[in-house]
């Protein structure tokens, strides 16, 4: 796997290759300190990590020469996997217009960016038919409830909101069905995991019935459930990265 790193700041590139090599040993790494010096580069990658703020070419502009090149080598389905690294948020949008794959804001967690890392190499080995040599478990596709004393089985898929109120879930259905049970929602999320987002301390929602949002509710296909204000832009940018793996 080739993965290229590009920052003006050397000392920002180092650590992430360093960060690379000791998560994925066996991947090849350049590094790059502008967007220019990347561009020369002739060799094909996998995953680039991209500053957005650099004095010589900014990561956004180098990020659209890198997507028109690719078109133009008919590189369709073998794109790069680009992850912005910065510490401008108000880049997000933009981030998703050139096909970004995800957007790191510094400083990161070691455990961010190994799984942002992990998540983007296992797109990369999909898009070229090979299967990783360490599988991936595959997602539950339904969760067992003990509901008034009867266990029932719920397809994750149905699930369009979940919430907690004094120990007691509920899980709201796409059919207008409540279910509950006793329980905890950070347990329900550690289950249901991708396509689901903890937009409050108390409630969880599944992308898929997002109809449309602001700053302060969700409506979804099974009414409206209110949005943490502290937990807004990270559930922007999540739900953003979810409709564009979803085209």
């Amino acid at each position: 796997m080739n993965i290229a790193v590009c920052d003006d700041e050397k000392d920002i590139v180092c650590a992430v290759y360093e960060r690379i090599i000791k998560l994925c040993p066996s991947a090849r790494v350049w590094k790059f300190t502008d967007g220019e010096e990347l561009l020369r580069s002739m060799e094909h990658f996998d995953i680039v990590f991209l500053d957005i703020q650099m004095s010589v070419m900014d990561g956004m502009e180098a990020a659209r020469r890198l997507r028109q090149r690719e078109k133009s080598q008919a590189l369709k389905g073998n794109e790069a996997e680009i992850i912005f690294i910065t510490a401008a948020e108000e880049y997000v949008f933009d981030a998703f217009d050139v096909g970004a794959f995800h957007y790191l804001v510094k400083p990161f967690s070691e455990e961010k960016f190994a799984e942002v890392l992990k998540s983007a190499a296992e797109r990369v080995i999909r898009a070229s038919g090979t299967e990783p040599k360490e599988s991936v478990s595959a997602p539950h596709s339904s969760i067992m409830v003990i509901s008034h004393g009867s266990h029932i089985r719920v397809d994750i898929e149905d699930i369009v909101f979940a919430d907690v109120l004094n120990r007691k879930v509920t899980l709201h259905l796409k059919d207008g069905r409540n279910i509950e049970y006793y329980g905890r929602i950070s347990e329900l999320e550690k289950e249901l995991k991708q396509g689901f987002y903890r937009i409050h301390k108390s409630y969880l929602v599944n992308f898929a019935f997002v109809k449309s949002y602001n700053s302060a509710e969700l409506v979804t296909a099974a009414g409206i459930v209110p949005i943490s204000r502290n937990r807004y832009r990270e559930f922007v940018k999540e739900f953003m990265r979810y409709v564009v793996d979803n085209k």
